[in-house]
Parts: C-alpha cells; structure tokens; sequence
C-alpha cells in the first residue's frame, strides 16, 4: 500500500494589506480538508479554520495531483508584530495525512521564510 502524502509545491506566498496579512499556500494531494491555526507570537490572537475541499474536486490516487490554492488572513495587532505561527493539519477523511508548521518572520516591514 503506497502512503498518499499531501505536499506543499512551493513556499507560500505573503502580501501586506493594511493591518492584514495574506499567506497563500499551495497545496497538493487526496485532501478532504485542512485545518490551519495561525497565531500572533507573544500574543493570543489565535484563528483556527478548517477549510474543506469540494467533493468533486478530490484527488485520488489514480488521477493527476492537483493543486489547491489555500490562502488565510491574520491581523497584524500592531508594528511589534515579528512573527506569525502556522499550523497545518491535512486530512483525507478521518486520517491525518500530514502537518506542516510555519514561521512566517517580519524583519524591517519585510517578510522572510
């Protein structure tokens, strides 16, 4: 039995829209759903989603990996703010298939991986 693992295709991507920060994920294998904690480091300003993916849409082994596009939002609480926490879990049904934490760094108003 061959593991099917989600993967991530490639570092995420960050813009800055006023107090918001946008991270885009791309995302790729037999996913039903994700859930995603990010987290203001130092702070409690936690969200947690779960986002689902369309039924139609699954990936199953005999087809071609497809990549999700995932994007989640957090506010920045202020100028301080020099790192954000995330935390993927990736679940095909009720199994875990993998989890994935980030750091995302602020460094001088700009974003490094």
């Amino acid at each position: 039995i061959i593991a099917a693992l989600a993967i991530f295709n490639q570092d995420p991507e960050v813009r800055i829209k006023g107090d918001k920060a946008e991270i885009r994920f791309h995302i790729s294998g037999p996913l039903t759903h994700i859930k995603v904690e990010n987290c203001v480091e130092g702070t409690e300003n936690c969200v947690t989603e779960t986002v689902m993916i369309p039924q139609k849409t699954r990936i199953t082994r005999e087809t071609v990996r497809t990549v999700y596009d995932f994007m989640t939002t957090v506010a920045l609480v202020d100028s301080k703010v020099k790192r954000l926490l995330f935390s993927f879990w990736m679940y095909d049904g009720d199994v875990l298939l993998t989890s994935h934490p980030t750091v995302v760094k602020i460094n001088k108003g700009e974003w490094e991986f």
